[in-house]
């Protein structure tokens, strides 16, 4: 009788640290959460259009790619210029802000009296994605509607 008891509360303490084990206490990180917790680098520029994603390097300069910018949970952003300039490129930084339900992010520069809007297309821990443009563009001699993403990636 101690041996069968003994395997039930063996059973019953393995079966509670099972249950208690897959629970996922911790609540998904807010957009917030997501953008603050790290600093993002231009990665690549994008173009879709038929359905399809393709790399498209005209939207990203090499002068773009060493930028570092910050986002912090004050609502304040900083972008510190890597060492390959566009021209007379020099750091900066100002305000942002998520607007229509965190599917918008807003950036105004120091110095600017308005906001840069840039639709959210992915925000996870490491990418950072934001719809610039849709336009008429020419495949072959063919007009089809167009739309480039701008992909950030944490450093």
């Amino acid at each position: 009788m101690k041996k069968f008891a003994s395997m039930i509360a063996i059973a019953l303490l393995a079966t509670s640290m099972l249950v208690s084990s897959c629970k996922d206490d911790d609540p998904a990180p807010s957009k917030t959460d997501l953008l603050t917790a790290k600093s993002w680098v231009v990665s690549a520029g994008e173009i879709e259009y038929s359905g399809q994603r393709f790399p498209y390097p005209a939207i990203v300069q090499d002068c773009d790619k060493d930028d570092v910018t910050t986002f912090t949970k004050d609502g304040k952003f900083t972008t510190n210029v890597g060492t390959v300039l566009c021209d007379t490129e020099k750091n900066y930084g100002g305000v942002w802000q998520f607007k229509e339900n965190d599917t918008i992010l807003a950036l105004k520069e120091d110095g600017e009296t308005d906001f840069d809007e840039n639709t959210i297309t992915v925000l996870t821990d490491s990418k950072l994605e934001i719809f610039i443009e849709e336009f008429n563009y020419d495949v072959n001699g063919t007009k089809v509607k167009a739309k480039t993403y701008l992909i950030f990636k944490t450093k």
